[in-house]
C-alpha cells in the first residue's frame, strides 16, 4: 500500500510538467505546420505581369501595377484593380475582358517581377543579410536565415515595422502603432530570444516583407580597480552574471585588492544619481553571503586596501577602461525564402 501511495504520489508530482512540456510541443508543432503552409502571393505596386494569348499576339501585354493598385492594359480603356489580388483572381478579371474581343481565349499569364520590400536582419547575428518572402515566415525562422544569433547577443531582438501591412484592416493585429502614439515613429515590438527559440508564439511572431530585425549587443557593465584586466564586459543572454564571474572575466583580483569591501555604482531610473552597493566576496567565498548579479552599465571597483575608491574611479575616467559598445548594419545579398 505504501509502496502504491508513493508511485501515486510521484506521479502527481511529474504530471504538471509532463503536460506543459506537451502542450509547448503541440505549440511549436502547430505554429510550424501554419507557417510552413504556402499562402497565395497577392500583388501590389511595383509588381509586373505579362500576358502571352495564344495566336492572337496583338493581345499580348506586360503591365506593371502602380501605385493605386492598378494596372491598364493595351486592348481595355478601363484600368483594373490588382493590388490584393492573387493570379488566379487577376486571371479571371482579365479573362473577361479578352472575351469581349475573342472567343473562348487560351492564354497564359506570368508574374516577372515581385516588388515586396525585403526582410532585414541584423546587429549580433552571425550573418547580416536581407530575404525575399514568398509565404508566411516567423521571426525565429528569419533569425536562424541569418546564422543565428552570436556570442555577443542580448536577451532580446528588436522587430521593426516601417511599412503597414497591405491588403489589411485597421484591425489587423500585424498593423503595429507606435507605443507613443506618434505616428512619425516606426512602430516596433522587443521579443526574448531564449523564449523565441522554445517556439513559444508570443515571442515567435510572423514576419511582414520590409521588416526590420535587429539583435542587439549584450549591454556591458565595468570591472575596474585591482584586477588585472580592467575592461567592459557584456551580460550575455545565458543567465545573470555575478560579481564573481565578472572580476573572473578580467583575470582576477590583485593581490593587494580590497575584496571585503567591493563596490558597485548603479544608475538609477532617473540617470542623474547612482546607488552604491557593496559586497563582501571573501564572505561570498565561503558561501556566507550572497553574490549580486549584475545590471546593465554597472561599474563595479575593487579598490585597494588604502587606496581611495574615488581615485580609482578617476582613473578609469582618465583612461584605465575599455569599451567594447559596438554593432554594424552592413547588409549583403538577397535571400529568398521558397
Amino acid at each position: 500500500m505504501k509502496k502504491f501511495y508513493l508511485a501515486f504520489l510521484l506521479t502527481a508530482l511529474c504530471l504538471p510538467s509532463f503536460v506543459n512540456a506537451q502542450e509547448t510541443v503541440a505549440q511549436v508543432v502547430k505554429q510550424t505546420v501554419e507557417t510552413n503552409t504556402p499562402k497565395p502571393y497577392v500583388y501590389g505596386p511595383g509588381d509586373e505581369i505579362a500576358g502571352k494569348i495564344i495566336g492572337e499576339a496583338d493581345y499580348n501585354f506586360e503591365a506593371t501595377v502602380d501605385e493605386n493598385g492598378q494596372i491598364l492594359l493595351p486592348f481595355s480603356g478601363t484600368p483594373i484593380v490588382a493590388q490584393c489580388k492573387t493570379e488566379s483572381q487577376l486571371r479571371t478579371e482579365i479573362t473577361k475582358l479578352l472575351k469581349k474581343d475573342l472567343v473562348n481565349p487560351q492564354w497564359t499569364l506570368r508574374t516577372t517581377k515581385r516588388a515586396r520590400p525585403p526582410v532585414t536582419v541584423f546587429g549580433e547575428v552571425n550573418t547580416k543579410t536581407k530575404i525575399d518572402l514568398t509565404r508566411k515566415a516567423t521571426l525565429f525562422e528569419m533569425v536562424g536565415l541569418a546564422g543565428g544569433a552570436n556570442k555577443d547577443a542580448g536577451q532580446i531582438v528588436q522587430v521593426y515595422r516601417p511599412q503597414r501591412v497591405m491588403c489589411s484592416d485597421d484591425n489587423d493585429a500585424n498593423n503595429w502603432k507606435p507605443e507613443s502614439g506618434d505616428p512619425t515613429e516606426v512602430p516596433f515590438r522587443l521579443y526574448n530570444i531564449a523564449e523565441m527559440e522554445r517556439g513559444i508564439a508570443a515571442h515567435n511572431p510572423e514576419i511582414m516583407p520590409g521588416d526590420v530585425i535587429f539583435v542587439p549587443q549584450a549591454a556591458p557593465a565595468y570591472v575596474v580597480g585591482e584586477v588585472f584586466q580592467p575592461q567592459a564586459i557584456l551580460l550575455k543572454r545565458e543567465g545573470g552574471t555575478t560579481v564573481m564571474d565578472a572580476i573572473s572575466m578580467v583575470g582576477g583580483n590583485r593581490p593587494e585588492a580590497k575584496m571585503k569591501d567591493v563596490k558597485i555604482y548603479r544608475k538609477t531610473a532617473g540617470y542623474d544619481e547612482k546607488q552604491e552597493i557593496s559586497v563582501n566576496l571573501e564572505k561570498v567565498r565561503k558561501r556566507e553571503a550572497k553574490d549580486i548579479i549584475l545590471e546593465p552599465y554597472d561599474l563595479v571597483v575593487v579598490d585597494k586596501t588604502k587606496k581611495s575608491i574615488a581615485l580609482t574611479i578617476a582613473e578609469f575616467a582618465l583612461g584605465a577602461g575599455r569599451s567594447i559598445i559596438s554593432s554594424a548594419a552592413n547588409q549583403t545579398g538577397v535571400r529568398v525564402v521558397y
